[in-house]
C-alpha cells in the first residue's frame, strides 16, 4: 500500500486530481497548495472525489511544499509557512530577515550560496545558472571579528565592519528611487 508522495499535477479539477492519485495507487493525498479552511466548496468537492476512490485527504489549510523542484512554488511555500527565515551555518545564525526580503536580497555569502543551489525546473536554465560556492576565507575576521548587525529594519546579518558597509551599499543600490 502506498500512502502518498510528492505528486503535484497541474490541474484544478478535483476529479482529475483524485484519479491521478488513484492511478498511482496512493491511499492519501494532499489538499492542493493555496486552499484554506475557508474554501469550503472546493474542499468539499475534493473530499467527495477522494472518497469515491478511497483516498484520505490530508493537510487542509496547512499544506505547502518547500521541497518542490519548482523554485517559484518553493519560494511561495516557504513564504506561506514562515514570516521570517534564519540561515544557519555550522550552528550559528548568519542571516535573519523577512522571508520575502531574504529571497529578494540575500546578503551573507553563505545565504547566497544556499539560494543558488535551489534546482530550476528548466534544464537549460539549470545548466546556465551560476552555482555559488561558499568559501569562509572570503571573510577577514582575524582583524575585524563579525558581529550581529541590523543592516536595514528587520534584516540582520553576521558581518564585520567592511562587510556591513558593503551590505548597506547593496541595499541602498537595490532600493527603488522615490521621486
Amino acid at each position: 500500500m502506498i500512502l502518498g508522495a510528492n505528486v503535484f499535477p497541474k490541474t484544478d479539477d478535483p476529479a482529475e486530481l483524485a484519479e491521478i492519485l488513484a492511478q498511482k495507487g496512493y491511499k492519501a493525498g494532499y489538499c492542493p497548495y493555496g486552499l484554506t479552511s475557508k474554501d469550503t466548496q472546493r474542499i468539499a468537492a475534493l473530499r467527495r472525489e477522494f472518497e469515491k476512490r478511497n483516498i484520505v485527504m490530508a493537510e487542509v489549510g496547512a499544506w505547502s511544499n518547500p521541497v518542490s523542484t519548482d523554485p517559484e512554488e518553493k519560494k511561495k511555500a516557504i513564504e506561506y509557512i514562515t514570516d521570517r527565515l534564519a540561515v544557519i551555518h555550522k550552528g550559528r545564525i548568519v542571516e535573519l530577515a523577512e522571508t520575502e526580503k531574504l529571497f529578494a536580497h540575500p546578503l551573507h555569502p553563505y545565504t547566497r550560496a544556499l539560494l543558488s543551489a535551489i534546482p530550476m525546473p528548466d534544464p537549460v536554465a539549470e545548466r546556465r545558472k551560476k552555482l555559488l560556492v561558499y568559501d569562509p576565507s572570503c571573510h577577514h575576521y582575524e582583524t575585524d571579528p563579525p558581529r550581529w548587525t541590523e543592516v536595514e529594519p528587520g534584516h540582520f546579518v553576521l558581518a564585520n565592519t567592511e562587510e556591513e558597509e558593503r551590505y548597506r551599499t547593496e541595499i541602498a543600490d537595490a532600493a527603488p528611487e522615490v521621486m
